[in-house]
């Protein structure tokens, strides 16, 4: 049994590819159509809530809210297949709500798998109360573990985004600082709790009729799509990334039109230290310029969206650029070429894909 488990952690890579494959289509087509909600209403900096443009954006909310369920679930999946959803889908659910965002989602899913591993495994009955053991005994007793998992690491991860945000509201005379903090933020974990803490903190700083801070999260929450699909670019004869991540970065391209920062996540959880760290030092840079060059909007959304209430579209267009060409090329400078062994595993996965 330890062995077979053993062998199933080597291949978390694996299943964390698997979530991400199921969570991109929820954040892509959740993303747009809230993106297109805004923007029909106005980019008055306010979720539309009446008419087609408040439908539409409940619709995307919805997308941008089961993201995180979907990828906890399908880590699961992965390792156990179905008797994995259920303990999965409440683990990301509760780390959604709760302020754990998908790295505890993540954390649930690979949870999830394990426990059910170990039950399906310990569990010894009858042949007649085979039926029992699958719907009823492990979903209750995964999903209890699973459950009360997320909502205990989800806690501590709110309340530490609470006490940083507050951190940063104390910055608000050193503008490069504080600008640079939240643009490194933006790219930490992509619309995620750390994420969130950066925009509240621009929104505190908007109800006063401060708008810099806002502008620095502006400019800096389109940086992890755009980064990462310049990457792939640049890097297209480097064997650097995987054929799923090529596939990716179109999807990445959009979605930075439209400030959409969770279209990096694929990237990330394939390659976390590296790209994660890169991404980071490109919102850095294009968050510290905002603030030094007091880029502002008062439109509390980013990208192309942000520009109407830009007090500056050239200089906001300047650090929203060099923030994700200085990430590309960090990203690209840390990731190393991809080894045969991986490059053959992705082709005969794709080539099994192909004839399934």
């Amino acid at each position: 049994m330890w062995n077979d488990y053993k062998d199933l952690m080597r291949r978390i890579p694996e299943h964390l590819i698997t979530g991400v494959s199921y969570m991109v289509p929820t954040v892509v087509g959740g993303g747009i159509i809230f993106s297109l909600a805004v923007i029909l209403s106005g980019a008055t900096g306010s979720v539309p809530t009446e008419g087609l443009a408040g439908w539409l954006a409940k619709i995307g909310v919805a997308g941008l809210t089961m993201f995180v369920p979907v990828i906890s679930a399908y880590v699961a999946y992965s390792m156990v297949d179905r008797p994995g959803l259920a303990p999965g889908f409440i683990g990301g659910y509760l780390a959604q709500q709760m302020g754990g965002g998908f790295i505890v989602a993540v954390l649930a899913g690979l949870l999830a798998g394990t426990v059910v591993f170990f039950l399906m495994r310990m569990i010894k009955v009858p042949t007649a109360f085979i039926v029992v053991k699958g719907i009823i005994v492990i979903p209750i007793v995964s999903c209890l573990i699973v459950g009360l998992f997320a909502q205990a690491v989800s806690i501590p991860v709110n309340a530490a985004m609470n006490a940083l945000g507050g951190v940063l509201k104390s910055w608000s005379s050193a503008r490069i600082l504080l600008g640079a903090a939240i643009g490194a933020m933006n790219c930490f974990d992509m619309g995620g709790p750390v994420g969130k803490v950066a925009y509240s903190t621009g929104v505190a700083f908007l109800s006063q009729q401060i708008y810099w801070p806002m502008g620095a999260g502006c400019v800096t929450f389109p940086v992890p799509p755009m980064a990462m699909a310049l990457a792939v670019f640049l890097a297209r004869n480097q064997k650097k990334y995987r054929k799923s991540e090529i596939g990716a970065a179109m999807s990445a391209f959009v979605l930075h039109f439209v400030a959409i920062s969770e279209g990096a996540i694929p990237f990330a959880i394939a390659d976390p230290v590296r790209v994660i760290g890169g991404l980071m030092v490109g919102g850095a840079v294009g968050g510290g310029l905002a603030g030094a060059l007091n880029v502002g909007t008062n439109i509390p959304w980013g990208a192309y969206v942000g520009i109407v209430g830009a007090n500056n579209v050239i200089t906001y267009l300047l650090c929203m650029y060099l923030g994700s060409v200085v990430g590309a090329l960090v990203v690209n400078f840390l990731k190393k070429p991809l080894s045969d062994e991986v490059l053959k595993a992705d082709e005969e996965q794709e080539a099994v894909s192909l004839f399934a």
